[in-house]
């Protein structure tokens, strides 16, 4: 699926930018949805580490924590 083709492109972001909380919360939701779930969950919370009031990010972490 389309989740699948783009996980190389989100890793890449997050290879050239691994301090972007956009790259990073990307990268989380492509990974969620493809059920890397144990993978996903440490790159939305090194998203928020870096930046915690991003609300989308704070919207990809609360399918995490229920």
């Amino acid at each position: 699926g389309k989740y699948a083709e783009a996980l190389p492109f989100a890793r890449r972001a997050v290879e050239i930018q691994p301090n972007d909380p956009a790259a990073l919360g990307n990268l989380s939701i492509t990974l969620f949805s493809l059920d890397e779930i144990a993978e996903a969950r440490q790159y939305i919370e090194k998203a928020l580490e870096i930046e915690p009031t991003n609300q989308i990010n704070r919207a990809i972490y609360s399918h995490f924590v229920g």
